[in-house]
């Protein structure tokens, strides 16, 4: 029998009313085969390996000494596991499950991210995400103006960003999207660490990020303030950004060390120079599919990686 360890995760912030949250996956969920050590009336202990981990239905009924313990849907015991009877609902005991500060999250990114390229049968960085994620880490060494990577889609620009937030370990991240499910997507991503784990390009040293992800207003700066010194990462949308006052836009563009624009061409020109006056340009890294906006005018912002200008080239192509 084989049962689902759920993430073990911690809500750093959450208020009643509000969508705005603060996450951070301390680890991902795991597949264990069940090996029972101890079967009682009120509780189930069984083998983790070589650590005893308790299931029951509540707190009270779970022994001293017991480092990890699982809540149940019902008294877990074997009849009911090879039924199929026993939903488990979430950690209730794990040695790890604390807060974590941002800076000792970004401390353990140091030293434990290796360039690794998919070789063969091997899944790893592709060409287009090694290729802009050295010239991106060079830029970051002296960055003298707003810089924009061009990747077409499919090329996995998420990834890229993710590589450059763990390999330049970015203090404080803001990354802003074009729309709302894109900002569930990338959030996803970001809380993850996406594939970057599975491939072994961040170790094992590596905690995950605590990510904030912002849908609504806040009460007061006290509030906003709060939120984001508890985060390594912050997701929204451009739209909320731009919609935000003038205190709430400086309080941002202080409290970031580096700002992601996703999808870049979706930007309104308007609406995002006055709020880009506002940000240093050295902190700004555009991601796009393409150097050109919606209302076909070049993106501005130095170009130091195009992948795109890459593929054209060697298909015999020129953009004018």
């Amino acid at each position: 029998m084989k049962i689902t360890l759920p993430p073990l995760e911690n809500i750093i912030y959450q208020k009643t009313g509000s969508q705005n949250i603060v996450k951070h996956l301390i680890a991902p969920q795991k597949i264990i085969t069940i090996k029972i050590l101890e079967q009682s009336r009120f509780y189930l202990i069984i083998d983790n390996d070589q650590e005893e981990l308790c299931l029951s239905t509540k707190v009270e009924y779970i022994p001293e000494g017991v480092n990890y313990a699982l809540l149940t849907n019902i008294l877990p015991n074997q009849q009911r596991f090879e039924e199929d009877r026993i939903t488990i609902k979430g950690w209730i005991r794990h040695p790890r499950l604390k807060e974590y500060l941002p800076h000792e999250i970004n401390n353990s990114w140091k030293n434990d991210f290796a360039f690794k390229e998919e070789d063969g049968d091997e899944p790893c960085l592709r060409q287009p995400q090694i290729a802009a994620l050295h010239m991106i880490l060079g830029h970051l060494k002296l960055p003298l103006e707003a810089a924009t990577v061009v990747m077409p889609t499919g090329t996995g620009k998420t990834e890229t960003m993710l590589a450059t937030l763990l390999a330049h370990r970015c203090e404080k991240l803001l990354v802003t999207v074009p729309s709302d499910s894109l900002r569930n997507q990338i959030a996803d991503k970001f809380i993850t660490l996406g594939l970057l784990k599975q491939f072994g390009i961040i170790g094992n040293n590596s905690l995950y990020p605590a990510v904030g992800i912002i849908k609504n207003k806040f009460g007061n700066t006290e509030e906003i303030t709060n939120f984001l010194e508890k985060c390594n990462v912050v997701i929204t949308t451009m739209s909320w950004l731009t919609n935000q006052d003038a205190e709430i836009q400086i309080l941002f563009s202080k409290s970031f060390s580096h700002v992601f624009i996703d999808e870049a061409h979706h930007v309104k020109a308007s609406s995002w120079n006055e709020l880009r006056n506002r940000f240093d340009n050295e902190k700004i890294i555009q991601f796009t599919a393409t150097p050109f906006r919606n209302d076909g005018k070049r993106l501005d912002g130095k170009i130091i990686s195009n992948f795109l200008s890459k593929k054209l080239k060697n298909k015999g192509i020129t953009r004018k």
